[in-house]
């Protein structure tokens, strides 16, 4: 494969071109990231952002093959979209699950230790995402691409990153680094406010659907060779 392949700058312009003939997507993309974590986090509206979160499972499954079809010059239809929600569920529910024992399995002993200190466990938390999210870089394009399979998905994922680097590490770090830099942001410079937090929540969604844009042309170009 060549250098230019291999680079995240130019799959990252293939991606912001898909949004240009494909405007639906970044537009879905918003409302399913970014609208819940700007509801009010009391009832009833916390249960609303939780029931569209499990009905909205396999929507990252969705968004990558959106990506796939765009980049051939297809488009993705109402229908086949709603379709691609209720394909990619189970797949990404059992994916979900994991990480959430994982994440428990980091959690409880910290909150068993400091009861009541927020900031211990999200110093635990913030690696923890971290690891996860470059982990997890070409996990979910192999889950939508490759296989229905949790298991065999991260083994695909895995060995990609070690078999593509150094070709892959910009993939794998970039987006998770670039995007906490975002998110955090306005505690680095005080809270913003409501403006704020919807500039953090547009900005933050909108950097990492780019991102997973560019890494799905990655994956598929070294699947498709």
């Amino acid at each position: 494969s060549s250098k230019k392949d291999a680079a995240l700058g130019p799959n990252l312009v293939a991606a912001l071109r898909a949004w240009r003939r494909h405007p639906f997507l970044p537009a879905l993309s918003l409302l399913v990231w970014a609208a819940p974590a700007l509801l009010p986090s009391e009832s009833p509206w916390d249960i609303v952002a939780g029931a569209l979160a499990i009905l909205l499972v396999g929507y990252p499954g969705t968004e990558r093959i959106w990506y796939q079809r765009a980049f051939v010059g297809q488009a993705m239809s109402p229908r086949e979209i709603w379709r691609s929600l209720w394909r990619f569920f189970w797949p990404f529910l059992r994916l979900a699950i994991l990480v959430g024992l994982l994440m428990m399995m980091v959690s409880l002993p910290v909150q068993l230790v400091f009861p009541e200190n927020g900031r211990a466990l999200v110093v635990a938390l913030t690696p923890f995402f971290l690891l996860t999210d470059v982990a997890l870089t070409f996990v979910v394009p192999a889950l939508t691409f490759s296989t229905r399979k949790v298991r065999e998905a991260g083994r695909i994922g895995l060995v990609m990153i070690r078999h593509e680097w150094p070709g892959s590490a910009w993939h794998a770090l970039a987006p998770p680094l670039a995007v906490l830099v975002l998110v955090r942001a306005p505690i680095v410079f005080g809270r913003l406010g409501s403006i704020g937090r919807f500039a953090t929540a547009v900005g933050a969604t909108l950097m990492s659907l780019a991102f997973k844009g560019a890494i799905a042309r990655f994956f598929l170009m070294r699947t498709e060779r």
